[in-house]
């Protein structure tokens, strides 16, 4: 999937349809990734993107200069994201350097923000302290209207892994944590539904 060129600092996420004709979540990895050039403070070129990684986690990835500035693990049911027929998101920058983030997967809806500088994510409209560099977010309880809870936040290196969706598989960046492999549950489902990558990577390490 291209992204789509822009130069603001916010933008509208990508509206995708299903189709019936390959197993399940295998389509929906595929097709629920919503990606978007960004324009952050200073001119540096930001993306943002989020993908199914597991039955139950949808990832989001901030990216700055092709660098990681946030990893976002949204867990809640078997197949959250699947719901309804209007998905996409929106993210950015504000001026202080906080990054936003709002995702809409059918009548479930999630938002965050995270200020480095205060050392504070909001999820949910709930704020929370975190410590400092943590730039990754384990969130869990996604549901229906804007439930859901962050449960850790801890510094995340992803050394020279992977970041780039065209470049191949997310799964060397997520394997890098055996924090979140857990987190991503992928023994949790039968193999029907875990066969998509990552977690089928993941499972025969």
């Amino acid at each position: 999937m291209r992204p789509e060129a822009g130069n603001t600092c916010l933008s509208k996420g990508l509206r995708v349809s299903a189709s019936a004709v390959r197993p399940a979540f295998i389509l929906l990895t595929i097709l629920l990734a919503v990606q978007r050039p960004l324009l952050s403070q200073g001119g540096a070129a930001t993306t943002s993107y989020s993908i199914p990684v597991s039955p139950s986690v949808v990832a989001t990835v901030v990216l700055r200069d092709e660098q990681l500035v946030m990893l976002v693990l949204w867990r809640g049911s078997a197949r959250w994201y699947s719901t309804g027929s209007h998905r996409g998101g929106n993210s950015g920058f504000a001026q202080d350097g906080t990054v936003r983030v709002s995702l809409q997967y059918g009548d479930v809806s999630a938002d965050l923000s995270l200020d480095p500088a205060a050392h504070t994510a909001t999820v949910q409209g709930r704020a929370n302290s975190i410590p400092s560099k943590a730039n990754a977010l384990l969130i869990d309880g996604i549901g229906r209207g804007r439930s859901g809870q962050l449960v850790k936040a801890f510094y995340f290196d992803p050394a020279d892994a992977n970041l780039d969706l065209r470049r191949g598989s997310l799964a060397p960046l997520l394997a890098r944590s055996r924090e979140i492999v857990a987190y991503l549950q992928c023994d949790a489902f039968p193999d029907q539904v875990k066969s998509a990558d990552p977690c089928a990577t993941l499972t025969k390490r």
